[in-house]
């Protein structure tokens, strides 16, 4: 079974849907065995930490430089694993970015697999970094009369699907619409019941962006498979970004389409795919929710007065920060994990136990 992904949200800039703070890294090639890592937003970031997984088949021999600051703890012992840090030193201002090296086997493009980073300020305070995968060759585009050397967009972004020439990936990006599985729950006025939320994760019609699982637990370890339906003459895949998860691999399928594959952060209900071509961007949520223990017995008779008993649980754990805005997530959180075919918690756990 596969669904129809959430409506794919046409954002003004990229960056409102990341979090504050939040450094990104742009991966994109370099030449025929290099790569580049740029970070933006990297701010107050002291230390700058890396992991690369590539195809130790495709790549080997890895090297490292930075643009600036000084490379610490580089290990590569363990082909197809490379973890690097970068401490920034005094000037902060500076940007972040390294090179990456290898020694090329065969004739294939790529060989990237991930990319994930971790910043920590002078202070020892760690945060995530999103990473955004442009795996495609670089092209840079010819200069037109008049251009005066401006790249497309002018938003002086890193992001290299704006220096090539213009993205033909699977369609124009704001033909990805369709409805939001949560954005139906905030929307539902219907009568209450595992009948009528069931129906809110259905496909609406079309398939051009499916997922797999359809309805996805962030236990941490299952990961999420993202189709993208490839339209006419499409080739290159705008610039990824992933919002709470970890991007896995980009691949093609048979029938040309896009294949990506990503691992929600564990405990994550808002986990989202985002492209960006040279003009615009779209958000993608996906359809994943926190694991929640499911009572023993539970089934669809006796779902609503489980349900009830969750969210009267939910509230009092929230005490005076509840909110009834908050009810439509919980109510999918709940949904979700009934559908989903959760193993059932033993016998003698609470229905409104709150989520490991």
């Amino acid at each position: 079974m596969r669904i129809l992904l959430c409506r794919a949200v046409l954002l003004a800039a990229l960056f409102s849907a990341l979090p504050a703070g939040a450094m990104t890294l742009f991966v994109s090639p370099d030449g025929e065995s290099g790569f580049t890592l740029e970070g933006d937003n990297a701010g107050d970031a002291q230390l700058v930490e890396v992991s690369v997984e590539y195809d130790p088949a495709l790549l080997s021999d890895p090297q490292v430089s930075t643009l600036s600051g000084t490379l610490t703890d580089l290990y590569d012992a363990t082909p197809g694993t490379l973890l690097f840090s970068v401490d920034r030193g005094e000037n902060l201002a500076a940007p972040f970015e390294a090179h990456l090296g290898f020694l090329k086997q065969g004739k294939d493009p790529g060989g990237i697999r991930s990319v994930t980073g971790t910043t920590r300020d002078p202070q020892g305070k760690s945060a995530a970094a999103d990473a955004s995968l442009n795996l495609s060759p670089r092209q840079e585009p010819a200069e037109s009369p008049g251009a005066g050397g401006q790249e497309p967009g002018g938003s002086g972004s890193p992001a290299r699907s704006e220096k090539g020439p213009a993205v033909n990936g699977p369609g124009p990006l704001h033909e990805l619409a369709g409805p939001c599985v949560l954005q139906r729950f905030e929307d539902f006025k219907g009568e209450q019941g595992i009948g009528a939320f069931a129906s809110l994760f259905d496909r609406a019609g079309g398939e051009t962006v499916l997922q797999d699982p359809p309805i996805a637990l962030s236990d941490g370890k299952t990961p999420v498979r993202v189709t993208l339906q490839a339209g006419p003459g499409a080739g290159e895949l705008p610039a990824l970004l992933v919002s709470d998860a970890k991007l896995v691999s980009v691949g093609r399928g048979e029938g040309g389409q896009w294949l990506i594959t990503l691992l929600p952060n564990e405990g994550s209900g808002r986990t989202a795919l985002i492209l960006r071509g040279a003009e615009e961007a779209v958000e993608i949520p996906l359809v994943v929710a926190p694991p929640i223990p499911m009572p023993d017995g539970i089934d669809e008779k006796n779902f609503l007065p489980a349900l009830r008993a969750y969210l009267d649980a939910k509230a009092k754990e929230r005490g005076e920060w509840n909110t009834p805005e908050q009810t439509p997530f919980d109510e999918y959180a709940f949904s979700a994990n009934f559908l989903a075919g959760r193993p059932k918690a033993p016998p003698g756990v609470s229905v409104g136990a709150a989520p490991h």
